[in-house]
This record gives structure tokens, C-alpha cells and sequence, in this order.
């Protein structure tokens, strides 16, 4: 036997202490009572000391000593908490996965019972009938897996411990768990493995079991069924390039079942306020409960889906204060059931767009000067001519972007550039002589500053051929009447400049990045074309490391990046559920990775950073339809015929026994029998 609380020496200095206290208590003198009596003579008895004045005669009650004694005894071994040694024959080891999942939250065919329900059941019954020589560890399998307790041979505290688990939104497979698993059980006895999943087939049973040590017993247990499910598969919102105050939403939906559909979309425009009911939303609207947010709806549609069938719907509108989105989607009235409400909610947020100051060096472009006039809640432009930004190279206003017109700067800015028409081998960007009428061939498609551009048919009167360096990229390519070829735009990729820093170069600076457009946009028809101010407005963006793509809307269970100020170092983050964690920001960029379908808030202190949107990726087909050589699921019996193990530990033993004889000790002394 030993002792799980209190090693050895321990319990014997306890023991040791209470039965001295014991001895002391009985040996003690006891003091004489003061009796008032008629006459001495007749109460002579009541002076007599009838206690023993000698060791052995303060022993006489030796029952009851022996019953304190016993007593005291038993509340020593009760403290140390004794456990019978296992035979390390019969030690056992055994590990219980449950996956956590988003599928596991799919409810069962006509109940409210949910997969991962099911799966905590199992895990319960397997806790339940373990034999008293196991000691068994509950892990939860999420985009990390989380063990919920240590190893335990106790029954109780394993169910305590399944009763605290629950799912999450993440999509993740099981083979960091299954490995994290095996780290576990690494030599310790008789290790045993038991996975408890949506479905199992002998192909994913054997890839896991090849995966695993030969030594490790291994089980795997499905207990999902064929599920109804139509979702939002993708939602995402961005700005309108024409009018930035305008926003366009994009909302994939797909149905996932083998029937006809219809279902019911709605959109909504939420703040950041909680809460519970339309109570909670007095002036603010209503209750957007998929959300837990107060909102005003925005559009309403009804989707007809086809089986398997996937559609994109498109929504417009002005942009909300908070540039928030939620949409819920509905099973209509009499169509199929949704079994998986947890891809019925998706969330969008605004990309911001944050004030550029634009500083444009030129003698006079009326066409820039216009394009920058159509937003000016976007850009703050600064025109300067030549002359004077020579003049001022030490004292210039603060700005994020330069265009540089009609001259081309000796030294490279600190902040990100434009420059039209360069010529010369001393520019930033190096150029051939000028050639007439050249023609555009080729275009990129997949650079951010190109992406849906259309500049094959732009007339162009005379350009000078750029001469790309290591690491450019040419983004347009054209070429000359003598058949030469023309590099007519290059990306020159860089840091990323602070807002706020000056033009004023030096040696040894970080070189930002760069655009050069090899001829005047003047002495051309693309600044009438519609791809001009998308080519200006695009290079900004990149600048910045936005795009026009970027929507600011995330994957739960995958770790992502936010662009922070570089100040920052720690930041809260508040998660759908309201509650808050704490991140680090390493230059500029804070990590942390979404478990939760919703809105998570960047702050640094009372500041707000960011604002971000985590959806639930795309589910595949498997997990709604079982595959045709899935097991079938695993059986749960009613805990009410569970066999029950009549099992007690040893100290409530040994309290119970003390408590016994301390009534004995009770009832011998009234009964006069130990004094």
C-alpha cells in the first residue's frame, strides 16, 4: 500500500503527534469539583480523590484510550489517503479522444441530441466499465488538442472531466491528436487508444492504426449519422472602387443534401453591441441572435438550391458605421431540415481604408489631380512643383506616398513611390532611349496592381523601355515598331514605409516599394481609359499591403497574421463569445488563431486596432453522408443498465470506521462502562 497525499515520515509525524496528544489528554490531572455538603462525616466520600495519582492508574480506562487511539489512527490514514498497489501486470493505460470538431455539432436525425453528445456518452460508458487498474486520460481533438484531466483511476473524476467538454468551429483532422496521444501513452503500461469521431472506415482505420506504435492496442468509434445541411459556405464584403462608401457583399451558399431546397437569406448590419434579446437593442434595432449582436437587417432573399448545388448571391448598399456584416440563412417552411446550424451564420467586415497622404510632384496633371479630387476621404494630396520639392528636400510635410511627374528623383524615398516616364541610367529605375509607338502584348493577371486590368488597346505616343533589376517585376510588357521588346511597367518590391516618415533618403535605409510607368500618361489615351485610376488606386493598396481582396474575414482553427502598429507590443483580444485573451505583436503583426464563428476585437488598451471576421471553412460531403463502407455507428446503452462498480475509496472506508467507534466510545462511556 501507499500513500497518495502524504509520503511516509509525513504520516508517521502525524500519527506520532496525534496519539501523543491522546496520552496527554488522559494523564492529565483533573481538577477537583467544589461540593457543598451538610456534614463532613457523612460526605466523606464526595472529598475522596478517587483518580489515580500513578501512570498505570490514569491507564485504567484502557478501552477507552484504545478506542481514541484507533480513532485518531484511522483519521491519519484517512489524511494520507492510502491506495492499493497495483500489480503492474494488471496496469493499464488508456486514452479517450473525442473529436471536437464543428461537424460534431450536427444534430442526430430528429432530436436535439448533437454528434459530440453522443460521443461524450460513449466516452462515459467506456469511463464507467474501466477496470480499477486503469488510469485513463480524456483529450478533446480541436485545431490543438486539449487534455481536460490527468491520468486518473478514479471514475469520478474522469466523467467529471468528459461533463467539461465541448466543440468548437474548427475543422481540423484527427492526426495531431492521434500523435499527441501516442506521446502520452509512451512507456507507460499496457497503453490503449480510443478515438471517438463523425464516421469510420477500414481505409481511415488502417491509415491510423500504420500511423501509430505496433505496441499501442487502438480502437476507433463512429457515432454520426446521415445529416440534412445547407450552408454558407464563403461571405465576404469589400469597398466599391468607384465609391468607397458603397459596399458589395458576396455570399456563397450550398446545399449538401441529395433533395430540393429553398432557404431563406438574410443580411444584416450589426454594431458592436451585445445582446440577449430585441430588449438589449432599444434604438439600435434588433437582436441579430445568431450573433448576439444588436443590428438592422439589410436584405431579405429566398434561395432556391438544386442537390449539391451551389449559388452566389450579391448584396450593395451604403457602408455602416461599423462596416460589421452577419448573415443567417433558414431552411424554408416545409423544405428539408438543417441538422448543421453552425454554417447558417457567417460574419464580414469592411476592409479599412485608412487616409493616404499622397504627396505629387508634377508641373500640372489635370487627370491625376481629378482621380484624387473623387475621393477625398481616401487621399490627402500635397501638389508640389519640381523646383520647389528640390528646395524643401530637408522639410517636407509628413506623407505615406510620392508620384513623381516631369522629374525623377537622384536619391531613393523612405516611403513608397510612383515615377512616369524615367530616363537615364541615374534613376531609381533605369530606362533605354525613347521609342515611338509602342505596343501593349502582355499583361499580368496575377499581380494585385494588374489583376482585372485591361490595357492591350492603349495608344501610347513615345515611351523609354524600363531595364528591370533582379527582383523586379515586369507587370506590363510591350513592344517597339522595330520588333524590340519594351518593359513598360515594373513592381519594385520593398518594405513597407510607416505613415508619417519623410521623402529625405540616406545610405543604408530600407528601400520601400516602387512603381515606374515608362511613359507619360499624358502623351497617351490611358489616362481616359477606365483602367488608369484602377492602376493608381490598385499600386496604393499594395503600398499599404492591402488589396482589394483582402476582406479582413478569417478561418477558424487557422493561426492567422494582423497587420498592427508597429508600437504595439501586447494586445486583448475579445472573442465572439465576449470573452478576452491576450496576444503579442512581433513587427507589426499580431497572431492568434479563431475558434469561434464571429467578430474579433484588436485593442491596445482602451484603442481599438482591428476588427476581424472568422467563418467556419467549407464542410465536405463525408461528414453529413456517411461513405458507403462506414461503420455503423456505435451503440449507446442507457446509463440506467450501465453495471454499476460498487467502488469506494479507501479513506471513506476509514472515516466511516472512525465515526463507528466513535459512537462505541459514545455509548460505553454513558453506559458507565469506561469510567
Amino acid at each position: 500500500m501507499n500513500f497518495a497525499r502524504l509520503d511516509m515520515q509525513l504520516f508517521a509525524a502525524i500519527l506520532g503527534a496525534g496519539i501523543g496528544v491522546m496520552v496527554i489528554l488522559y494523564i492529565l490531572k483533573v481538577r477537583r469539583r467544589r461540593v457543598v455538603v451538610p456534614h463532613i462525616e457523612l460526605w466523606q466520600f464526595a472529598a475522596r480523590r478517587r483518580e489515580a495519582r500513578t501512570l498505570w492508574q490514569h491507564l485504567r480506562r484502557f478501552f477507552s484510550f484504545l478506542l481514541q487511539a484507533a480513532f485518531v489512527t484511522l483519521l491519519a490514514f484517512a489524511i494520507a489517503d492510502p491506495q492499493r498497489i497495483i500489480d503492474p501486470v494488471d496496469a493499464r493505460s488508456h486514452v479517450i479522444i473525442i473529436d471536437g470538431t464543428a461537424t460534431m455539432r450536427t444534430r442526430l436525425a430528429g432530436t436535439t441530441e448533437t454528434r459530440f453528445d453522443r460521443a461524450k456518452a460513449l466516452a462515459r460508458q467506456l469511463a464507467e466499465r474501466k477496470p480499477s487498474a486503469e488510469d485513463a486520460m480524456i483529450v478533446v481533438s480541436s485545431a490543438h488538442p486539449t487534455p481536460l484531466s490527468p491520468f486518473s483511476r478514479d471514475a469520478t473524476t474522469i466523467v467529471e472531466s468528459i461533463s467539461r467538454a465541448a466543440p468548437t468551429d474548427v475543422h481540423a483532422t484527427l492526426d495531431e491528436a492521434l500523435r499527441r496521444g501516442a506521446d502520452f501513452l509512451l512507456n507507460r503500461p499496457s497503453p490503449r487508444l480510443t478515438v471517438i469521431t463523425d464516421f469510420v472506415t477500414p481505409l481511415v482505420e488502417k491509415k491510423w492504426r500504420n500511423a501509430l506504435p505496433a505496441a499501442l492496442h487502438f480502437e476507433a468509434h463512429g457515432v454520426g449519422e446521415r445529416a440534412a445541411n445547407i450552408g454558407i459556405t464563403s461571405l465576404s464584403a469589400r469597398r466599391s472602387l468607384a465609391d468607397p462608401r458603397i459596399y458589395e457583399l458576396f455570399a456563397s451558399l450550398r446545399n449538401f443534401n441529395e433533395a430540393e431546397t429553398s432557404s431563406e437569406l438574410s443580411i444584416y448590419a450589426v454594431t458592436g453591441k451585445r445582446c440577449a434579446s430585441n430588449l438589449d437593442c432599444v434604438g439600435a434595432g434588433e437582436c441579430v441572435t445568431e450573433a448576439s449582436l444588436c443590428g438592422t437587417v439589410q436584405e431579405t432573399t429566398r434561395v432556391p438550391l438544386k442537390p449539391g448545388e451551389r449559388v452566389i448571391r450579391t448584396f450593395t448598399g451604403e457602408s455602416s458605421a461599423a462596416g460589421r456584416f452577419v448573415a443567417t440563412l433558414a431552411a424554408s417552411p416545409g423544405s428539408t431540415s438543417d441538422d448543421f446550424p453552425t454554417d447558417n451564420v457567417a460574419t464580414a467586415t469592411l476592409p479599412p481604408r485608412p487616409l493616404t497622404r499622397v504627396l505629387h510632384v508634377t508641373n500640372g496633371n489635370l487627370y491625376l489631380k481629378g482621380l484624387f479630387a473623387l475621393a477625398p476621404e481616401q487621399f490627402d494630396v500635397t501638389e508640389m512643383t519640381p523646383d520647389r520639392f528640390k528646395s524643401k528636400a530637408n522639410s517636407l510635410p509628413a506623407h505615406d506616398v510620392i508620384l513623381f511627374e516631369d522629374f525623377v528623383p537622384t536619391e531613393i524615398p523612405r516611403v513608397p513611390y510612383v515615377v512616369f516616364a524615367p530616363s537615364g541610367n541615374d534613376a531609381p529605375f533605369a530606362s533605354a532611349p525613347e521609342v515611338k509607338l509602342p505596343l501593349v502584348t502582355d499583361v499580368s493577371k496575377k499581380h494585385p496592381i494588374t489583376r482585372w486590368l485591361a490595357l492591350k488597346d492603349v495608344n501610347i505616343a513615345s515611351a523609354f523601355p524600363l531595364k528591370p533589376r533582379a527582383g523586379d517585376t515586369v507587370l506590363v510588357r510591350g513592344i517597339s515598331a522595330t520588333g524590340g521588346d519594351v518593359p513598360l511597367v515594373v513592381a519594385r518590391d520593398g518594405a513597407i514605409a510607416a505613415p508619417g516618415t519623410r521623402s529625405s533618403g540616406g545610405p543604408g535605409h530600407v528601400q520601400p516599394r516602387a512603381l515606374a510607368i515608362a511613359f507619360d500618361v499624358r502623351r497617351s489615351d490611358f489616362a481616359l481609359r477606365v483602367s488608369f485610376p484602377l492602376l493608381i488606386i490598385n499600386t496604393i493598396h499594395w503600398f499599404q499591403g492591402q488589396s482589394d481582396s483582402d476582406t479582413a474575414t478569417y478561418g477558424t482553427g487557422i493561426a492567422q497574421r494582423v497587420n498592427v502598429p508597429r508600437e504595439s507590443r501586447s494586445l486583448t483580444i475579445e472573442t465572439p463569445s465576449g470573452s478576452k485573451a491576450r496576444t503579442g505583436v512581433v513587427g507589426g503583426v499580431a497572431s492568434f488563431a479563431p475558434n469561434q464563428v464571429g467578430f474579433y476585437v484588436l485593442r491596445d488598451g482602451d484603442r481599438e486596432l482591428a476588427t476581424v471576421a472568422a467563418n467556419l471553412p467549407e464542410s465536405a460531403d463525408s461528414h453529413f453522408s456517411p461513405p458507403a463502407d462506414a461503420r455503423a455507428a456505435t451503440r449507446i446503452e442507457p446509463r440506467a443498465k450501465l453495471v454499476e462498480r460498487a467502488s469506494f475509496d479507501i479513506w471513506f472506508i476509514l472515516v466511516a470506521i472512525a465515526l463507528a467507534l466513535t459512537t462505541l466510545e459514545w455509548v460505553s462511556y454513558h453506559r458507565r462502562l469506561t469510567v
